[in-house]
């Protein structure tokens, strides 16, 4: 959310987790999240938009409420192992060990 506020863009992963997050595990809605984004991101696409965060939150013409639930931390490990973009946007964590930085048991300590 830092990136998506400094820069107005996000990888499209990322996105997806975002909104995964917040209609999955925060239980917003998902004409929310859209609403804010679209405000922030300078590439943003109504219908585009619209159909990413309906399928994302399990709504519109091919509803699966449960298969698209994406967890964060797994995410991270496989599609950005080092950590570069958290490093670089989370200040409180750029000292911590790639090793240990997509770990929820160290995260917590």
């Amino acid at each position: 959310m830092r990136q998506l506020k400094q820069e107005g863009l996000l990888p499209n992963r990322l996105r997806i987790v975002v909104a995964s997050f917040l209609t999955k595990h925060s239980q917003m809605g998902w004409r929310w999240g859209e609403r804010h984004f679209y405000r922030q991101l300078v590439d943003a696409d109504l219908a585009q938009d619209v159909g990413n965060w309906q399928r994302v939150a399990g709504y519109g013409a091919d509803a699966a409420p449960y298969v698209r639930i994406f967890n964060a931390v797994l995410q991270a490990r496989k599609f950005a192992p080092q950590g570069h973009n958290i490093r670089r946007y989370v200040a409180e964590l750029a000292h911590v060990g790639s090793g240990a930085l997509h770990s929820l048991e160290q995260l917590r300590s």
